[in-house]
């Protein structure tokens, strides 16, 4: 008894078919003519048909060959026993494998041209617009009444499920008041037609005692639910109502899972358009917030006989990985700072951080003088940080230019090279790199005249970083200027970002250098 209850009001719904491959013969709007004029010029008839149609009522068959492989067709010359040819049938013969080898070229260039407006399409740039008169409410109505009106029907309705699914909201109808659509949404929970379809049948009510215990919408005769999904999403139920007492046929909910097809098109173009017109808005915004980023890096500071500080950044867009600066405490005394988001694509709020801290420690230089009290607001930082959980690298340098001494504290994996006045390289405390969040105590040593220093941070802790690359890199470099005078901060900065963006593409790759070039040469 429950077997025959349910196979009479609890229909399959048709389960998604895959896609077969069309065994149509492709589309020539020639051909035909082509046909006519070269039976009317040779007698003989040419007929375009699929690989495997065969017969033997042709003299010749010649396949059409397409440079992309996909044109299964083939082009068959048969005699007719109605006319006479006075042109030899070798001849015949191959004029029509001419012709098939035209068809296989133009078959080529349709192919390519499809492939190539696809990829055109692709890069249309979406808008959305707000169309009063064509707008989604009208589309979905003029929708709904189509399907009804094809299986005879006299009322339709959309129930779509809130953000939380524990709610189906009407959201347009035809054939019902229009007051409907200010009616609470009924709970999930307690809509038993509509959970039952959305497991996949079409739930077929022409009962009166089924009426309450499968909680229909409305008052009809006759009601049927189908789910509204596409792939990957359920978006709710459309019912169908009836004033008489009937049953549907397969065609007829064939039917109704096309106007549910087309109505979760409609749904997901709308969405679509929206997320294209927001993201547009939101590229706009990251594209203007990267160029005023890089507005506040600082410009290199290239005296002939001074110190010499440069930065250089190379990154995935939109935002950087890190920031960089340099600020005058002293007549003598500079503050460098390199910090970084160590995101291999960093996100807003990171690089908003990023920014915030760069600007908290230009505070400290501008109103704390004092070496000592800057090292140790910059410990407290960096407890700070590290107490919100923040994955932050820094990089901290006092220069003192009359001692010649460069003090450095450092959290984060940072790459530390030096280079001597005789071009000679060394990597400066390699013991002492961290992959923890900890700021490690100061070091101190001298950076006499004519030394530079390197810094890199790759804004990817477990990238492979060998010191022999980077060390061939310094030696390729400093070979390439062997005279001190033509080395400066801006050209190593400069320069080595360059090597590492082919050795390393697509990673977030940040350069300070500092010199000391008071007599170099």
């Amino acid at each position: 008894m429950l077997s025959d209850f349910y196979d009479k009001h609890l229909r399959p719904f048709p389960v998604e078919q895959e896609i077969a491959l069309s065994e149509e013969t492709p589309y020539f709007g020639a051909f035909p003519e082509l046909s006519r004029v070269f039976r009317k010029v040779t007698g003989y008839h040419l007929s375009l048909l699929p690989n495997d149609e065969f017969q033997d009522e042709y003299c010749a068959i010649f396949p059409v060959s397409a440079g992309c492989g996909e044109c299964e067709c083939c082009v068959g010359l048969q005699r007719s026993l109605t006319s006479t040819s006075l042109i030899p049938e070798k001849d015949v013969t191959a004029l029509a494998k001419s012709v098939a080898d035209l068809l296989g070229e133009t078959y080529s260039w349709q192919h390519e041209l499809q492939v190539r407006e696809a990829e055109l399409a692709s890069h249309i740039q979406l808008t959305f617009h707000l169309q009063k008169d064509y707008g989604l409410s009208e589309r979905l109505t003029r929708i709904l009444k189509t399907g009804a009106e094809l299986i005879q029907c006299c009322a339709a309705s959309l129930y779509l499920l809130d953000h939380e699914t524990s709610y189906l909201k009407l959201r347009s109808c035809w054939g019902i008041s229009p007051e409907r659509l200010l009616a609470p949404p009924r709970p999930l929970n307690t809509s038993l037609s509509d959970l039952e379809a959305m497991l996949g049948h079409a739930v077929i009510l022409n009962e009166e005692f089924l009426y309450e215990k499968w909680n229909t919408p409305e008052a009809f005769e006759t009601s049927v639910c189908v789910p509204i999904s596409s792939t990957t999403t359920i978006h709710g139920t459309l019912w169908f109502f009836a004033a008489n007492k009937r049953s549907f046929s397969d065609t007829e909910l064939g039917l109704m899972e096309i106007v549910a097809g087309r109505i979760a098109v409609e749904l997901e173009r709308t969405a679509l358009l929206r997320e294209g017109h927001d993201a547009m808005i939101l590229k706009r915004q990251l594209t203007d917030a990267e160029h005023s980023l890089q507005a506040l890096f600082p410009q290199a500071s290239l005296k002939e006989n001074g110190w010499q500080f440069a930065g250089s950044i190379s990154h995935t867009r939109p935002l950087a990985a890190a920031s960089y600066n340099w600020y005058s405490l002293s007549d003598h005394v500079t503050l460098v700072s390199l910090i970084s988001t160590a995101e291999k694509t960093p996100s807003v709020e990171a690089q908003i951080r990023c920014s915030l801290l760069q600007t908290e420690i230009g505070y400290l230089a501008r109103y704390v003088k004092s070496p000592k009290r800057i090292a140790e607001e910059i410990q407290d930082i960096a407890f700070a940080e590290k107490a919100k959980n923040n994955t932050l690298a820094m990089m901290f340098f006092l220069v003192d230019h009359q001692k010649e001494v460069v003090r450095l504290m450092r959290a984060g994996h940072f790459i530390l090279f030096h280079i001597a006045k005789t071009n000679e390289i060394r990597s400066l405390d390699k013991t002492t790199f961290t992959n923890g969040f900890e700021l490690n105590e100061m070091q101190r040593f001298h950076l006499f005249s004519g030394e530079s220093l390197i810094t890199i941070h790759t804004g990817q802790d477990s990238m492979a970083f060998r010191e022999e690359m980077v060390k061939s890199i310094l030696t390729r470099f400093t070979a390439r200027n062997p005279l001190q005078k033509h080395f400066n901060a801006l050209m190593i900065a400069e320069t080595f970002t360059a090597f590492l963006q082919d050795m390393f593409s697509g990673e977030n790759i940040t350069i300070v250098a500092i010199r000391n070039a008071g007599s170099a040469g």
